[in-house]
């Protein structure tokens, strides 16, 4: 139980939300930045709902959805009769939440790709090692249900993103199978940004298929050292097809 003799109740400094941000993110995200710099320090007590609706310029409603979400995360805690306060957590304890960066929807890909890199190439190292004949067919599957969806006009980041976990749960490593399905959602949109804005697609397609088919064929082989390269080429040209559509277009 927190001391509320010991808490702070103007600790927080905000900032109006400006009207084009979405509302409550914006208010998230100043208020854990004041939680995790330490300006708020754990016991303090957070102002009042009416007074946070005054100081970020924002209804109740956006203030209350914030607030739950400060409880879901588990930065804050009600005392009831006392108010709102920060929770004392020791390290590793709370709830891992990834939040976006600022940066367009081509950034954004590319820094999941550079963060898929080391885990999806390790994860492909290990199935190598470890598949069954039954992982196998399921990866090729998995495989062949891309090109499916292509060959029928789709986006097929689903599917895309169906091989890549199929190849990690071989890995038979529990760790990187959650992390991956942890950022499910973010990958997909990944994954999709990578496809729609290509500045080749008909190209670009037929590469990142063949970059699958190389990837499947050398874990199908149970060679680590070869799956591990074609991961990571598979990766390293993922980020290349998007950096040429941030230089506006292919080399010349």
């Amino acid at each position: 139980m927190i001391d509320a003799r010991s808490a702070a109740p103007n600790a927080f400094q905000f900032s109006a939300v400006p009207p084009r941000q979405s509302l409550v993110d914006s208010v998230v995200g100043q208020l854990v930045a004041q939680i995790e710099s330490g300006a708020a320090s754990p016991g303090s007590r957070l102002p009042a709902e009416n007074d946070l609706c005054r100081q970020f310029g924002v209804s109740r409603t956006v203030v209350r959805e914030a607030v739950a979400r400060l409880k879901a995360d588990q930065l804050v805690e009600t005392q009831p009769g006392l108010g709102l306060f920060v929770v004392r957590r020791m390290p590793g304890q709370g709830v891992l939440r990834l939040r976006g960066t600022e940066g367009s929807t081509v950034e954004r890909a590319r820094e999941m790709l550079e963060f898929r890199a080391g885990l999806e190439t390790e994860a492909a190292r290990l199935a190598a090692l470890r598949r069954t004949e039954r992982d196998v067919a399921t990866i090729r599957a998995a495989c062949e249900r891309i090109e499916e969806v292509e060959r029928a006009g789709g986006n097929a980041a689903a599917e895309d993103l169906a091989l890549h976990m199929a190849i990690a749960r071989t890995s038979r490593n529990g760790y990187i199978v959650q992390v991956l399905q942890f950022l499910a959602t973010p990958l997909v949109d990944a994954i999709s940004a990578s496809r729609t804005l290509s500045v080749r697609p008909v190209e670009d397609i037929e590469r990142a298929r063949e970059e699958h088919r190389r990837v499947v064929d050398a874990i199908a082989a149970g060679d680590p050292e070869i799956a591990t390269l074609q991961m990571r080429r598979h990766l390293s040209n993922g980020e290349h097809r998007l950096l040429q559509v941030e230089r506006g277009g292919p080399p010349s």
